[in-house]
C-alpha cells in the first residue's frame, strides 16, 4: 500500500464504518509494445535503458513502481493529472530521453490512450506500457460475493 497499514488502520478506527479492512495492492505485472506488439513479460532479464514519462497525480509512485519491477530509468517526465500530451511535446521528450542516453520510453495505460496516431508516426524510441496487476484482492472478492449471494433475490418482473 501506498500509506502504512498502522496509520490506514488508525484511520478506520476513528474515521471509519466499523467494517472490515482489505489491503490491496498494484504492481506493475508486464509491459505492452505500443503502439503495436506483444507483451513484454517480467522480470526483464535487461531492460534497454529507458525514459519514464506519466501524467498522474502521484507521478512518483509509478517511477518507484517501475524500479521495484525491475525497471531502472535514466530520466522522468511528469506532466500535470489528466494531461494529454501534445504531439510537440512529445518530440521534445523523446530529443530529452536521447540525451540521457535512454533506448526506450515507458509510460501508464492511462497515458496512452491520450495518444493519437500522430503520436505513433512521431515515435522514434521503443514505447512500452506498463500493465498494472492486481495483489491481495481475493479477501476482497470473497467478501463481496459473500455480501452479494446474501442479497435477498430481486421480485420477480409483471408479465
Amino acid at each position: 500500500s501506498r500509506a502504512p497499514r498502522a496509520e490506514g488502520e488508525a484511520w478506520w478506527a476513528f474515521h471509519g464504518s466499523g467494517g472490515p479492512i482489505f489491503w490491496v495492492e498494484f504492481k506493475i505485472g508486464s509491459l505492452r509494445a505500443w503502439p503495436g506488439g506483444g507483451p513484454q513479460t517480467l522480470p526483464w532479464p535487461a531492460p534497454p535503458p529507458l525514459f519514464a514519462f506519466c501524467a498522474l497525480g502521484h507521478p512518483k509512485a509509478f517511477f518507484a513502481d517501475l524500479l521495484v519491477a525491475g525497471l531502472p530509468w535514466l530520466g522522468t517526465r511528469s506532466f500535470r493529472d489528466h494531461q494529454a500530451i501534445s504531439p510537440r511535446r512529445f518530440l521534445l521528450m523523446q530529443e530529452e530521453a536521447r540525451q540521457r542516453g535512454a533506448a526506450a520510453l515507458i509510460c501508464t495505460e492511462k497515458d496512452i490512450v491520450k495518444f493519437t496516431p500522430i503520436h505513433a508516426a512521431l515515435c522514434g524510441l521503443p514505447l512500452y506500457v506498463a500493465q498494472q496487476e492486481v495483489v491481495g484482492g481475493e479477501a476482497l472478492l470473497e467478501w463481496i460475493e459473500s455480501r452479494l449471494i446474501s442479497l435477498d433475490p430481486p421480485p420477480p418482473s409483471p408479465a
